[in-house]
Formats: structure tokens, C-alpha cells, sequence
């Protein structure tokens, strides 16, 4: 909001008879001749050609007629988001270079985060040359602004955000967020959803899109998005490696294939000064107990081992919130009883990121590496997953033995670590 002023130009104000017509639509405004030479150079033109005219057909907007009456009577105008298009407007019909100067400073000054949204409002309603550039500053800078004063912004206008490709997000789920809200808010906003790219969100998000959005309403990109999710998950590269989200900081501990456990959660260890997982850095749990601390699997020492009990399907999951982690090998290493026991044949490696809906990593069947006291094996995985919070290791079968104990002396994980 700024204001624009006459009185450098209008120190010694005169008293002058009101026998000058502005005309507005149906209403009219009376001024002096000297304050209609000045305030409108259309009219001092005329007035210069002719000098007994005295009516000035402005505009037909008749709401022109009260703007006009405070520039008049005040010798000031204060430019808000609300008047800017009247002022403008009123400018023009007028003549105004002072009125016009004021207005394109107001809209041409530095975007920022604190302005971009009111400026952007004005360059809309102006549709100013430089509004294409502030569509990319706001979209580009997405993740800074409200949610409210974005949604201020109406539907037309977000789509242009949205759509563009300035738009850097975090992540797809941030989007898919913030287009929910709006929807609860405005279900005008539902086509909103088209410019959430499904194939990025996570599996709770996923699921919420699915019981949310009517199949009436899926078009040929969003059915693309939900082929990718579906089809193939662990194909669809992760978002670090994408323009349209902004890159995360992480740590890169790549696997070892020797016996020295020196990956993710030794990281973690020397993080703490301790064991992670006795320290709740992250988080265990497992489907059931049998013998040890499952909490030693981890320890670079090794000088213990944990056992489930007996039973299909048994598990270990991990927590890193509110880290992530993306795998892209895992090292295993069995305990001490000899070939044939309850050392792990059949495996899968999970992730997540709502604890619930699970995403392979890997999928090991029949293996051998492990069949005897204190094997040890590096596992790479076909392609590094996504970053997760939880990750899971699952039995696929039964072990060597034939039963479903679990018996695992050390576990560790390669990749990356995202703050």
C-alpha cells in the first residue's frame, strides 16, 4: 500500500470556482479549471485547444467518480490491492503519468517473500508485463509462503503456480497437503489435484487420494501418475534427483563388502556415543521375542545375538524419525550354531513411511551365503529405494532349520541418511 501525492505540485493552493465537469458514467465531479489542467493532462490539452470548454467526458465507470473526488478534495490517494485496478484505470482515462509512475513502482519494486503474494495481485488485476515472472518467483519459492495467502490468490491463480515448471516443492506430499486443505476449505479447489504428480506421494497420501478423488475427475496425467505408482514403485526415480523438488541434505555411507558392520546404523552409534537403539535414536521393534537384546544386532562388536520365537512372518522394523533413510545394500551376519540351523533362508526388506503400507527394497529366496556359524554377506539392492522412516526385515519362509525362529547376530544398512 503505498500513497501518491499533488501537493509538491500544488503548494499554494488557490481558491478557484468549481466550474470544470468531470462526468463518470452517470455521476459528475466539479473542480476548478486549474486542478482539471493539472490533474488531467488530457484536459489541459483540450483547455489549450479550446478554453471555454468545461466538461470532460472521463468514463463510463461510474465508480470512477468517488476516487476522483478524494484526489480532488484530499490532494492525496492512497493505492491499496482493493483500488489498484480503479486507480489505474482512472489514471489512464485521465492521462495521469504520475498516477501510472506510482502504480508500476508500487508493482515493479523487489519481490519477496513478504510482498510476492500482494504484488502478485496487483500484477494480476493490472495484467502487468512482469506477472509471468512473479508467477515463477512464488512458484519457485512455494514452500515459504502461508497457505492461506496463497489460497488468497483464488483458483486461476494457483493453477498458473502450480502448473508451472518454477514450482520446487520438498516433496509431492507438502502439494498433495496443502491442495486437501484448500478442498476442505473450497471444494472449488478439488481441480487443484491435477497438478499433484501421484506417483511421488507416499502410501498413506496414496491412499487418502484414492478414497478422495472421484474417478470422474481423473484425467489422463493424474491416471499416468497412479499406472507409475502401481505398476512398478521402486522404478520411479526419488525426488532428490528431480528439478521440481528442492534438494535434501544428506549423508552417503556406502556399503562395504568386508566384515567391519561400518554403515547407517554405526553411523548413528558414534552419532550417539553409544548404541542407537538403547539410546532410542531409532527405534525397534520386532513381531515377537525369544532369546537376547535385539538392540545388540546392531553393535559393531557383535558379541551377542537375538532370536524371535517361532512364528510366521516374524519381523524387525526400525524407526529412524525424524530421519529417512534410502537403501542401497544391507549386510547381514548369522550367529554361532552351525549349517542347517535357524540361520535366514527366505527374507524381504521393507520400507515405509506410515508404518503401513510396505515397499520392497529387496527380496532374497533360497539363500545359501548364510547357512553356517558367523556367515557374513553384503546384499546390494537392484536399485536404491526411495528414502524411508521405517525399515523392515521380514522373514519369506522358513529358515535353514525349517521352523520361523529369526536368529540374527549383526544387521546393518548402506545409503543415504536424510535430515
Amino acid at each position: 500500500m503505498i500513497s501518491t501525492s499533488i501537493n509538491n505540485f500544488w503548494n499554494a493552493q488557490i481558491n478557484e470556482t468549481n466550474n470544470f465537469t468531470f462526468i463518470f458514467g452517470s455521476n459528475t465531479v466539479k473542480c476548478g479549471t486549474f486542478s482539471a489542467d493539472y490533474i488531467s493532462p488530457f484536459v489541459s490539452k483540450m483547455r489549450q485547444a479550446d478554453p471555454t470548454i468545461d466538461t470532460f467526458f472521463a468514463s463510463k465507470e461510474g465508480k470512477l467518480a468517488d476516487i476522483f473526488q478524494s484526489l480532488i478534495t484530499n490532494l492525496k490517494l492512497t493505492i491499496t490491492e482493493k483500488n489498484i485496478k480503479n486507480v489505474f484505470h482512472l489514471a489512464k482515462y485521465l492521462g495521469n503519468t504520475e498516477l501510472l509512475s506510482q502504480i508500476n513502482i508500487m508493482v515493479d519494486c523487489k519481490i519477496t517473500i513478504e510482498n510476492g503474494i500482494s504484488i502478485l495481485k496487483e500484477q494480476e488485476i493490472l495484467n502487468h508485463s512482469k506477472l509471468n515472472d512473479t508467477i515463477k518467483f512464488v512458484a519457485s519459492h512455494f514452500c515459504d509462503f502461508d497457505r492461506d495467502s496463497l489460497l488468497s490468490l483464488g483458483i486461476d491463480m494457483l493453477s498458473l503456480i502450480l502448473s508451472s515448471p518454477s514450482l520446487r516443492l520438498v516433496n509431492e506430499d507438502q502439494l498433495y497437503v496443502f491442495v486437501s486443505k484448500a478442498i476442505e476449505k473450497n471444494q472449488i479447489f478439488s481441480s487443484l489435484l491435477e497438478y499433484v504428480h501421484f506417483e511421488f506421494l507416499n502410501d498413506e497420501n496414496c491412499d487418502d487420494y484414492l478414497m478422495n478423488v472421484s474417478l470422474d475427475n481423473i484425467n489422463k496425467v493424474m491416471w499416468q501418475g497412479i499406472v507409475k505408482k502401481f505398476m512398478n514403485p521402486n522404478d520411479i526415480p526419488y525426488s532428490n534427483n528431480n528439478s521440481r523438488f528442492i534438494k535434501q541434505e544428506f549423508i552417503e555411507i556406502p556399503p562395504s563388502y568386508t566384515n567391519d558392520f561400518d554403515g547407517i546404523f554405526n553411523y548413528l552409534n558414534k552419532k550417539c556415543n553409544d548404541n542407537c537403539l538403547f539410546r532410542g535414536l531409532v527405534k525397534v521393534t520386532s513381531s515377537t521375542r525369544g532369546k537376547g537384546s535385539i538392540e545388540n544386532i546392531v553393535s559393531k562388536d557383535h558379541t551377542n545375538f537375538w532370536t524371535s520365537a517361532n512364528k510366521e512372518d516374524n519381523y524387525i522394523a526400525f524407526n529412524f524419525a525424524p530421519l529417512k533413510v534410502s537403501i542401497n545394500a544391507y549386510s547381514l551376519l548369522t550367529f554361532d550354531y552351525g549349517p542347517n540351523d535357524f540361520h535366514m533362508k527366505s527374507w524381504i526388506l521393507e520400507g515405509s513411511n506410515n508404518n503401513d503400507k510396505w515397499t520392497k527394497i529387496d527380496l532374497v529366496v533360497n539363500d545359501e551365503y548364510l547357512n553356517g556359524p558367523r556367515k557374513f554377506h553384503t546384499y546390494v539392492v537392484s536399485k536404491e529405494s526411495i528414502p524411508f522412516t521405517y525399515i523392515r526385515l521380514k522373514l519369506y519362509g522358513p529358515n535353514h532349520f525349517g521352523s520361523y525362529f529369526m536368529a540374527i547376530k549383526g544387521f546393518e544398512l548402506f545409503g543415504k541418511i536424510y535430515q
